[in-house]
């Protein structure tokens, strides 16, 4: 009954890491969330000072979660690289803590990087006209790296039309800040459902956006766009969805070099082939067994970032070879025990994963189990058991969010 307990409350999470992805919605409770008066304290190595100074603003997309490097993080390193030292300035400098849902994270994958910008969680463009001028004026920046956009028309802040009206207004009042201040407006990120309402609006705004940023710039102040999003692959580069893994934020990056090298001259194009880093959490959990009678109790430090750990196991005694459990688990379930066949021993270990962004492994570690006393549950046929009924769950869950996209759309 206990096995039965605990194959039926991990298909839940196995659910609800399936359903509740990420969407619009998770942005639009992170907007409301208090952010922390205090910022994250500096490291040692982390650099500080230099030219120019460069603001990033933007949303989630900009700000990024728990663990991820960001790609604020991999524009600063490829501009260092080429010999320019940023100033990266805004008035915030830390994450949002996807496993605890509130700001306030400090747990970047490398923190060695001026990491203030002016990026929030559910910001949208509307909300930035009424602080960008304030903002511009107490920064000081040179350069002003815009993506910004898209919750407004996920959110039905507005339309098209007047998303171009707010970015009109937000230009404006950014030079009244500085008005000299250089602008690159970034092209707003891919949607999965290619036929939705929203992914028509972005195309309709990214296809608007060169012409708009040429009548809106001037001698003084001059307006480009960057190909951020061209080269974004949603299936492969959002981790939930909606934001980017490693891969996505590299390719962002990429785009701003671009634009800044070939339109302002600073620093080169990014190169390529771009690099590959593994996308999902880096810091790697560890592990903890204790053999029961029949069972095994799974312990584990938590990885940065991570939204489930895949358990994976080796029966050393059949010569089976490694395979995973069917159903993730969270951190809260620590520990988590299974049944296992007596008299065998297994090699297991875990892997972290942030949503589908596949992340480090932990140690293995050996438990053997006492031979049979009596009579026990086939654990074969348990696992086959609860392998259907994982399946059959994720697949109602997955059938149940794709008709609510469609009603959303």
């Amino acid at each position: 009954m206990k096995v039965w307990r605990a194959v039926i409350a991990a298909s839940v999470v196995a659910v609800s890491v399936m359903a509740g992805g990420a969407g619009a919605g998770g942005a639009a409770a992170a907007a409301t969330a208090p952010a922390p008066t205090t910022p994250c304290p500096p490291v040692a190595g982390q650099p500080t000072g230099g030219s120019p100074a460069v603001m990033v603003v933007g949303d989630s997309d900009s700000q990024g979660s728990t663990g991820d490097y960001t790609w604020r993080y991999w524009l600063y390193e490829h501009l260092v690289a080429d010999g320019v030292r940023p100033h990266m300035v805004g008035p915030y400098n830390w994450l949002y803590d996807n496993v605890a849902g509130r700001q306030g994270s400090c747990a970047y994958a490398n923190p060695l990087f001026e990491e203030a910008a002016d990026a929030l969680w559910g910001r949208a463009m509307a909300d930035e006209v009424s602080t960008i001028r304030a903002e511009v004026s107490r920064y000081r920046p040179q350069y002003l790296l815009v993506l910004l956009g898209v919750d407004d028309l996920a959110f039905g802040r507005t339309g098209v039309a007047g998303l171009e009206k707010h970015l009109r207004t937000f230009v404006a009042n950014a030079r009244a800040g500085s008005p000299g201040v250089r602008i690159v407006l970034g092209t707003l990120l891919p949607r999965n459902n290619p036929h939705s309402v929203l992914q028509a609006r972005i195309t309709q705004y990214n296809t608007d956006l060169p012409a708009l940023a040429a009548r809106m710039s001037t001698a003084r102040s001059r307006v480009v766009v960057a190909d951020d999003s061209s080269a974004i692959v949603p299936a492969a580069d959002y981790w939930d969805g909606s934001h980017p893994d490693t891969d996505g934020q590299i390719k962002i990056a990429a785009g701003f070099a671009d634009a800044l090298a070939a339109k302002f001259g600073l620093g080169s194009a990014y190169p390529e082939p771009l690099p590959k880093v593994p996308p999902g959490p880096g810091i790697s959990p560890i592990l903890r067994l204790t053999p029961g009678n029949g069972t095994i109790s799974l312990a584990w430090t938590s990885s940065p970032g991570a939204t489930g750990y895949i358990v994976f196991v080796d029966n050393v005694t059949s010569g089976r070879g490694w395979y995973r459990l069917p159903y993730p688990l969270k951190l809260s379930q620590s520990p988590w025990t299974g049944a296992f066949q007596k008299g065998s021993t297994f090699e297991i270990r875990l892997q972290a994963d942030k949503g589908t962004a596949a992340g480090a492994f932990s140690n293995v570690v050996t438990a053997t189990l006492g031979p049979s006393q009596q009579a026990d549950s086939n654990p074969d046929a348990l696992a086959i058991a609860a392998a259907a009924l994982v399946l059959f769950l994720i697949g109602w869950a997955v059938y149940a969010q794709k008709g609510a996209a469609r009603a959303r759309a």
